[in-house]
């Protein structure tokens, strides 16, 4: 698979991922060779990735790993039990895997009104994420809030 390619699906997927090790599957991306998952008790998001990987990789390192080679492909050399050797140009990486039998993430049942995402309202959701905090603490400051009417969304953050 092209390393920029995959680098960029993390990339979209990361939110989800949690910026602690407290539960380590929640720091993890997982693959399920159709897609990626990343969830942290919060925030789940997922991604097609047709890499051939089954389980679960720490999302920080393989990141750190990606964005730092200046390979053009990333190939899976072996995948043992508990790790996952992969290649990039003369690069090897040997990351920790877990069992996708320890992470069961179901998506919830949709329910709700579906909208046309415009340029504008992502426009606007970026905006907003500038602002908002990180400290889960104050659960509060980590979120946009949306006020809706007939006609209009009106969203705010703040940190």
């Amino acid at each position: 698979m092209k390393r920029t390619e995959l680098l960029e699906i993390l990339k979209s997927a990361s939110p989800g991922l949690s910026s602690k090790d407290l539960v380590p599957a929640f720091s993890n991306f997982w693959f399920d060779g159709e897609t990626v998952t990343a969830y942290d008790d919060m925030v789940a998001v997922s991604a097609p990735c047709s890499f051939e990987i089954e389980g679960g990789l720490k999302g920080k390192l393989l990141m750190d790993w990606l964005a730092a080679s200046r390979a053009k492909e990333v190939e899976l050399v072996s995948h043992k039990e508990d790790v996952v050797q992969l290649k990039a140009s003369r690069s090897r990486l040997k990351v920790p895997s877990m069992d996708s039998d320890l992470f069961h993430f179901e998506w919830p049942e949709e329910k709700g009104v579906t909208i046309d995402v415009s340029a504008g309202l992502v426009a606007a959701v970026k905006a907003c994420s500038m602002s908002m905090g990180m400290d889960p603490s104050e659960a509060w400051r980590m979120g946009i809030t949306a006020s809706f009417n007939k006609s209009e969304v009106l969203l705010r953050s703040s940190d």
